[in-house]
């Protein structure tokens, strides 16, 4: 875009209303991430969290576009002054069509969810020109010349050359999904996908062909099972299509888990203080245990050492999974986590009333992490001055967007020889049965999890989540979530043990002491980076090979 143009277009945007509307009520889940170039890797939109069937409103008054279908999905577009475009994606419904004016808040279509992402959600997008920028930042500024000068003032646009018309708008939508343009009619679009825009991507791609075929040429009859396993996995790679979009997803998001490591460099804690005792914040604690837990006398339920963290004996509570009583057995915690929520609230009520003005720290391992999320999403209120105040919450390997491993679990219970499996993994491991309350809402996609994310955490709540590397029950991108802090640590001792040691590795600890103190998460070496992009992927890969293997 010329010089002149821009001016036009800025005086255009200055002429503009100014009144912007969210188009659903939900909170971010995912935040935009500008793309370094005009193909790389980033999240061009915002996630907001959306049931299924929602009414999705025009965020401004504009001309509609696009009304279609692309890359399997259903996307509106609206034109609004100043050439600016807003874009609602993966809709279960459409309510206008080509060419309809729409007024700020009219309804567009309804929500609906990403096939390919487990939590529902609108995704919105807007570009200025061609050139994609943060959607939120319509809900924050009033004025439309501080959009338009996001876009260059001179030279071209930070985008390709896209055609006008529908095919354009298919193309610039594509674009932005980071997927093939594939329009209602049948016809292929611009082709416009990860795997073309990402350079590199197509010789990895091909490479990884390459190999699965040589693979799949290994003779039949094998030595060990796990040669059988991976001689199976080979042929079964070779035939499917590899330049999928599932496998284009995982390559982008790997990009994406870089960017984000990138950006924490400018504000982490290069030598934290190790977690010896000395430093405590002078709280009290609520210590939440996982599932399975048990706690059949007045012993701690779960192994982590409170005194390294600088807490005195007396200012320990342990959360129990029955309500009215400090002891609990393990099938107490395969109970309702909405009604744990409730419980926890209860205890911390007591705690109130027996210490006064004291302000409790909330730590939790595994599932007593979802327990204080959704203690925290649904049933705390800051202004009820029964509560106690709150200091730091710390979660320890705890899937605060869903297990994989519970899914698995309930898959595998479908079928005859996944049942038969699954009793004899619970005879080494400490495996959830597949009929309880908390198992199914641990799964990821659930509608306990979905609730979770349309609440969102509440305004100055300070949360960390620390996750390890080769965690099969909690792998680190399960435990995220939208407003936690995420710190990846490495316990080492096994895959078959990581879940349990995080609780007593010095890292996790170190990093559990800063958090509790407010001090910026310790810097992520980068090799412990790389290994993060991969090793839960492939974690979790087995994983829902396993469960699919149940029926």
């Amino acid at each position: 875009m010329g010089a002149g143009a821009f001016r036009a277009r800025r005086a255009e945007a200055a002429a503009a209303p100014t009144h912007w509307v969210r188009p659903v009520d939900g909170p971010v889940v995912r935040a935009f991430v500008a793309p370094v170039s005009v193909y790389g890797a980033g999240h061009r939109g915002a996630d907001l969290a959306a049931a299924p069937g929602t009414p999705v409103r025009a965020a401004g008054a504009g001309r509609v576009v696009f009304a279609g279908n692309v890359a399997g999905a259903r996307h509106v577009v609206v034109l609004h002054a100043g050439g600016l475009r807003t874009s609602y994606s993966y809709l279960s419904a459409v309510s206008v069509g080509e060419g309809d004016v729409v007024a700020a808040g009219a309804v567009v279509g309804l929500s609906g969810a990403d096939p390919d992402d487990p939590a529902p959600a609108l995704h919105l997008g807007l570009r200025v020109g061609e050139t994609y920028v943060d959607p939120m930042l319509l809900f924050r500024a009033p004025d439309l010349t501080r959009l338009v000068h996001l876009a260059p003032d001179d030279g071209p646009d930070l985008a390709p050359a896209i055609p006008s018309g529908s095919a354009g708008e298919a193309a610039g939508l594509a674009l932005g999904l980071g997927r093939a343009a594939d329009t209602e009619a049948g016809s292929p679009g611009p082709g416009i996908g990860f795997a073309d825009v990402v350079p590199g991507v197509e010789a990895v791609l091909d490479a990884l062909g390459t190999v699965a075929r040589a693979a799949a040429t290994l003779p039949a009859s094998v030595g060990t099972p796990l040669e059988a396993f991976v001689v199976d996995t080979a042929r079964r790679l070779a035939a499917a299509p590899l330049a999928s979009a599932a496998l284009a997803r995982q390559l982008r998001a790997m990009v994406d888990d870089l960017g984000r490591w990138a950006a924490s460099r400018l504000h982490c804690t290069l030598h934290p203080r190790p977690a010896d005792g000395t430093g405590g914040d002078g709280n009290l604690v609520l210590v939440a245990a996982g599932i399975t837990s048990e706690r059949p006398d007045a012993a701690p339920p779960l192994d982590l050492p409170v005194a390294r963290l600088g807490y005195r004996p007396g200012d320990v509570t342990y959360f129990s999974y029955r309500p009215g009583s400090v002891t609990y057995t393990e099938a107490d915690t395969f109970r309702d986590l909405a009604a744990e929520a409730a419980d926890l609230g209860v205890q911390l009520r007591a705690l109130a009333a027996a210490h006064p003005g004291r302000r409790v720290d909330l730590l939790a391992h595994s599932q007593g992490g979802l327990v204080v999320l959704a203690f925290l999403a649904s049933v705390y209120d800051a202004r009820d001055p029964a509560y106690p105040p709150l200091g730091a919450v710390v979660t320890f390997a705890s899937p605060l967007g869903g297990a994989p491993a519970a899914a698995a679990v309930l898959e595998l219970a479908s079928g005859a020889a996944g049942r038969a499996a699954l009793d004899v993994l619970r005879d080494r491991f400490d495996v959830p049965p597949a009929d309880g309350t908390s198992t199914g809402q641990l799964a990821p996609g659930s509608g306990f999890l979905r609730s979770l994310q349309a609440r969102g955490l509440p305004a100055g709540v300070r949360f960390t989540s620390i996750a390890g590397v080769d965690d099969p029950v909690a792998p680190e991108p399960s435990t995220r979530f939208p407003g936690v802090t995420s710190v990846l640590v490495d316990p080492g001792g096994g895959i078959a043990t990581e879940h349990t040691a995080i609780v007593r590795d010095d890292d996790a600890l170190a990093a559990a002491r800063g958090a509790l103190l407010g001090e910026d998460p310790p810097c992520e070496d980068w090799r412990l980076a790389l290994r993060g992009t991969l090793e839960p992927r492939v974690i979790t890969g087995i994983e829902r090979g396993l469960g699919r293997a149940g029926p």
